[in-house]
């Protein structure tokens, strides 16, 4: 069963999908409802179309973003997108689970020491918490690297094929963090060693 994880206070851990619709707002006539000043009375509304779920953002004052994108009519909704909505985060999970901890991982790719580092950097200020952060940009990653940008660009098209992360999507980097993340490539004792500077080696 599809779901929605809430990551951001005031919001439940897990929004079970189990009709065919559901409408997100500040109105408490929503099925999901934001005490967000930010948010529109009714904002948005996720519906069921055949197999798939369908995110369609209700004219609202200030927007719906999808992995960083803003929504321009209907959107369809794959596992992992990261929906914002106001002040609050959600996550689509499109598995048949009820239960988050019990929920399969993507299969692991198989990836290369560098291009593990590669990984690691990519997603430490997704991996920070609190208010929603866009992944690490290539000049970034380079940085802390300490390697040409073309090395990191060329890590990232392997990691792309890799995660199966099409050139048709609209925030490819975001899209990559989220799939480490899913799957267990990146994890939390990846970041033990916290953001201290590295020395070239």
């Amino acid at each position: 069963m599809a779901a929605l994880e809430g990551v951001s206070p005031g919001v439940s851990n897990y929004i079970a999908l189990d009709q065919d619709r559901l409408t997100v707002g500040r109105s408490p006539d929503n099925d999901l409802v934001l005490a967000d000043s930010v948010v529109s009375r009714h904002h948005a509304i996720l519906e069921r179309i055949k197999a798939g779920w369908f995110l369609r953002d209700l004219n609202s004052s200030n927007g719906t973003d999808i992995n960083g994108q803003r929504v321009i009519g209907e959107k369809a909704l794959r596992n992992g997108d990261e929906i914002l909505i106001g002040r609050s985060r959600l996550i689509f999970h499109d598995g048949v689970s009820t239960d988050p901890s019990t929920s399969k991982r993507d299969p692991l790719p198989r990836v290369t020491p560098k291009e593990h580092e590669v990984l690691v950097e990519l997603c430490r200020p997704v991996a920070s918490g609190g208010a929603f952060r866009a992944p690490a940009t290539v000049r970034q990653i380079a940085e802390r690297m300490f390697v040409g940008e073309p090395a990191v660009k060329a890590h990232l098209l392997r990691l792309f094929e890799k995660f199966a992360i099409g050139a048709d999507e609209p925030n490819r980097r975001l899209a990559l963090a989220n799939r480490a993340i899913d799957t267990g490539a990146v994890t939390p004792r990846d970041f033990k060693d916290g953001d201290g500077d590295k020395s070239p080696a």
